[in-house]
């Protein structure tokens, strides 16, 4: 699973869950011990680091599991919650596995704070990491997967 570590003090940390493709965020989700990790939900833990007199926000994400990575209501959901839980959006740092494109429309609530993500960059403008092909194949192999 997804983790941050820091050498500068976290003085304020959650984790918030989704339930798995209903995008409904819960604060008591349990973690089946089933070993169908295609049930897994989503989820995104944010952390307040103290560095020197500054503090600056973490945000991680475990995202939204599918077989197309295009926008959708739960993604939609996911990246909304993620920006409203910004407190101070000048000293932040979001990252993770968002399990989407770069181009999905959902990502404008980070945009729309003034946020860039790296692949806006000159040297890395319109490429992705997100492995369409490779998704597929390991989607295809997981037992009673529905996206």
């Amino acid at each position: 699973g997804n983790v941050i570590f820091s050498r500068f003090p976290i003085v304020a940390a959650q984790v918030k869950f989704a339930e798995s493709g209903a995008g409904r965020f819960v604060d008591d989700y349990k973690v089946p011990t089933n070993g169908d990790f295609s049930q897994q939900p989503c989820n995104f833990q944010a952390a307040t680091l103290q560095i020197h007199a500054v503090k600056v926000e973490v945000l991680n994400v475990h995202g939204v599991w599918d077989r197309h990575a295009d926008d959708s209501p739960a993604r939609t959901k996911l990246i909304d919650a993620m920006a409203a839980a910004l407190q101070t959006p000048q000293n932040c740092l979001i990252m993770g596995d968002f399990n989407m494109h770069c181009t999905c429309a959902a990502l404008s609530a980070f945009s729309d704070l003034g946020l860039q993500h790296v692949f806006q960059a000159d040297d890395l403008e319109g490429q992705t990491t997100f492995n369409l092909s490779l998704l597929h194949n390991v989607m295809k192999r997981i037992p009673n997967f529905v996206p």
